[in-house]
């Protein structure tokens, strides 16, 4: 769909390590379906939705319903291709799964919200990706993110 056009250092490790991955549980179910429903509040039936670093599309497949588009892309074909294969006919029929890179352009740019969950504190040029993310979304529109930023670099972008 997309390819790699920056290769995240940390693409082989992940790559190795997507079995083990995808067959451990959630943490907090509970905490992550709190979180999930708090998500969905953020989101509109006619956004347009792309979340980088999506993993296994867990999150993706579970917001999907309540957006117009959910495109869900992530640096590492093992992630992708477990992703994809929960595109079973229960699956939500307007989520498009893509092997892409953090700082790589995808088809459909502005988009209405930027997800990135648990990602931001693993780029090795996190400026440059806040940038990129920047770019990604209609002005005024939602980037939302899970995980450790710094609050220098979250600024910046809260404000654009």
């Amino acid at each position: 769909m997309y390819g790699t056009t920056h290769p995240h250092p940390g693409q082989p490790f992940w790559d190795k390590t997507t079995p083990q991955y995808a067959r451990k549980p959630v943490g907090d179910p509970a905490t992550y379906k709190e979180k999930l429903a708090r998500l969905a509040t953020l989101l509109r039936p006619t956004d347009r939705v792309l979340e980088i670093g999506c993993g296994t599309a867990a999150t993706a497949l579970r917001l999907a319903p309540g957006v117009g588009h959910y495109t869900a892309t992530d640096g590492s074909r093992g992630m992708i291709d477990i992703a994809r294969s929960k595109l079973g006919p229960d699956a939500p029929t307007n989520v498009t799964i893509g092997l892409a890179d953090t700082l790589e352009d995808i088809e459909g740019a502005p988009f209405d919200a930027v997800c990135a969950f648990s990602l931001l504190h693993l780029v090795p040029d996190l400026p440059r990706v806040l940038d990129y993310i920047r770019r990604q979304v209609k002005p005024g529109d939602l980037f939302i993110s899970k995980g450790s930023i710094p609050v220098r670099y979250a600024f910046p972008i809260l404000v654009s």
